[in-house]
């Protein structure tokens, strides 16, 4: 089958972008042909329909340094790109696709590689990674606090908030986007089927109008570590955190619970703009990495007891408790989105209320004075890594629903 596949970046940024890099080499790992469409950037990897790409343009910049005759512009491609559009419309004509993937399309793709795909007759597949149907600001914060005011297409609410880096232009480009998706019924009219990694995402999609039967739970999958296969008990007291440096993922809760065990060590890896904020906040037994690489990250799995995911988002299908299971790693997380689904309290790993640094500090607590139950939860994680989130397990499913759209 031949796919195209489009992504908004066609490089690994973590999160939604490493899930269709996934996705990408599992079709091809099983014979199928994936054409990628994707805005140009010069991280992006090597690709002969890299010409075919859209152009690149920040447009958060753009209002910073308040180019409002560009601002425009830019905003208004960020609702509805004609670029992207013809630009799609022509690989689909060279390349002859049985159906259109899309995983990222926000601000560089947007809402037009819906429209073309419709138009090339082609069926449209769309995998929710984050709340944007739902949310204009994608992740269902306020500031910082957890908001559903959105619900009911009531997008103008992110303009009254000001919930995109609080900038009101911003908010409402993102609101206009929203209203060009679900007010026209763009999505509605050319999306054959809807990926919700999680089950909490299906649920979310049901409560925000999308149709029911046209949503497909297909969780994400990861691809075991043969490396840990005979992982035992990590040696320390030693905790890793990996993933991006942003309010939502929880960070302030971490530090602070950390603070609470200094018998504890705390490695933190990943950038994002909270970085020197929260190395001003942390305590002595908290280190810092920066940036780390997938690969040399599952090489540093087998140093902690535990991986922690404090986030106080509504995570949707977390890969980082993913490639912790693959690496027989049991997870500390937050009891909130889509995590209790993949971390079984007690049998593969601790689950906390969302911001509550007192029980996130038991949790750490419980694992350092008992390495060999972390180890044995994290045994079990492997086994759940092997068993149900597969690669074999996710293309089963995923093959299964495009064969009934072809």
């Amino acid at each position: 089958m031949r796919v195209l596949l489009c992504t908004e970046f066609y490089h690994d940024r973590g999160g939604a972008y490493a899930a269709a890099l996934d996705s990408e080499w599992l079709l091809r790992s099983r014979g199928h042909e994936v054409v990628p469409f994707a805005a140009r950037h010069p991280g992006n990897l090597t690709t002969p329909f890299a010409e075919h790409f859209v152009s690149y343009r920040e447009l958060q910049s753009i209002l910073r340094r308040r180019r409002y005759g560009a601002a425009l512009g830019a905003a208004l491609r960020a609702v509805y790109s004609m670029e992207a559009y013809r630009l799609l419309r022509k690989v689909i004509a060279v390349v002859r696709p049985e159906l259109v993937h899309v995983h990222n399309y926000a601000y560089h793709l947007s809402a037009s590689v819906f429209a073309a795909a419709r138009d090339a007759g082609v069926p449209a597949v769309h995998t929710l990674h984050d709340y944007k149907l739902l949310c204009p600001q994608l992740s269902m914060l306020r500031h910082g606090t957890l908001c559903e005011r959105c619900a009911g297409r009531r997008f103008y609410n992110c303009v009254r908030y000001r919930c995109v880096e609080g900038s009101a232009t911003a908010s409402a480009v993102a609101a206009l986007q929203n209203c060009a998706l679900r007010g026209t019924n763009l999505v509605a009219n050319s999306v054959r089927a809807y990926v919700c990694p999680s089950a909490f995402m299906r649920a979310k999609a049901v409560a925000g109008g999308l149709p029911e039967p046209l949503l497909h739970c297909v969780p994400n999958f990861v691809r075991l570590a043969e490396q840990h296969a005979a992982l035992g008990t990590a040696s320390g007291r030693r905790f890793l955190y990996a993933g991006r440096l942003v309010p939502e993922k929880g960070l302030g809760t971490l530090l602070r619970a950390t603070k609470l065990v200094p018998e504890a060590e705390l490695v933190v890896a990943g950038e994002g703009p909270l970085r020197a904020q929260l190395e001003a906040l942390a305590p002595q037994n908290v280190r810092f990495l920066g940036s780390v690489s997938r690969a040399r990250l599952a090489e540093l799995y087998s140093d902690f007891v535990a991986v922690v995911v404090p986030s106080e988002w509504y995570e949707n299908c977390s890969l980082t408790v993913l490639e912790a299971f693959a690496a027989g790693r049991c997870v500390v997380a937050a009891d909130v989105g889509g995590l209790p689904e993949q971390v079984r309290h007690g049998h593969t790993g601790l689950l906390f209320p969302p911001g509550d640094a007192k029980a996130l500090a038991e949790c750490l607590r419980r694992l350092v004075a008992r390495p060999e139950a972390a180890a044995g939860m994290g045994h079990e994680a492997r086994q759940v890594a092997r068993t149900r989130y597969s690669p074999e397990v996710h293309y089963a499913r995923l093959e299964r629903l495009y064969r009934s759209l072809a």
